[in-house]
């Protein structure tokens, strides 16, 4: 009989194994299905999600969205373009005003000396003469130095 005993005590330390195997084992696969089911849940929204965004409607509104920041973009640049060109010109305008009164009072001041020449000269005719027969010499004598 000890046969008999040896294999009641097998039997039953490999029950007690089973069992704790068994529930072990059981808990591992409830955990193993329900990670698969999360699993096929991230699975299904993420079909569902690019679905979604390789959708015709959703391409088109992509597209609109981005023409239209495009649009928006080259409008902010095509402003601020006008806004520095205008800053130039008006600057070109400032200046060429400022030598138009430039080049008019030197016209003036020109006009002015016109005057008292001819004023002068109708005074003093003689003199007028003279200065200028003077100017005459003094510029032929430069130009012989320069010659030689």
């Amino acid at each position: 009989m000890p046969t008999g005993a040896n294999e009641q005590r097998t039997t039953h330390a490999e029950t007690r194994r089973d069992g704790r195997g068994n529930r072990s084992g059981a808990r591992r696969r409830r955990q193993a299905a329900r990670s698969v089911r999360q699993l096929e849940q991230v699975i299904r929204e993420l079909e569902s999600r690019i679905s979604t965004l390789t959708s015709e409607g959703s391409i088109r509104a992509t597209v609109a969205g981005a023409s239209d920041q495009v649009g928006q973009a080259a409008l902010r640049a095509s402003n601020q373009a006008g806004v520095l060109v205008a800053d130039v010109l008006t600057d070109v305008a400032d200046r060429l005003r400022e030598s138009a009164t430039s080049i008019t009072g030197a016209a003036q001041m020109g006009t002015s000396a016109v005057r008292r020449i001819g004023h002068e000269i109708e005074r003093r005719p003689l003199m007028t003469v003279a200065v200028a027969l003077g100017v005459g010499f003094l510029a032929g004598m430069a130009s012989r130095r320069e010659a030689a």
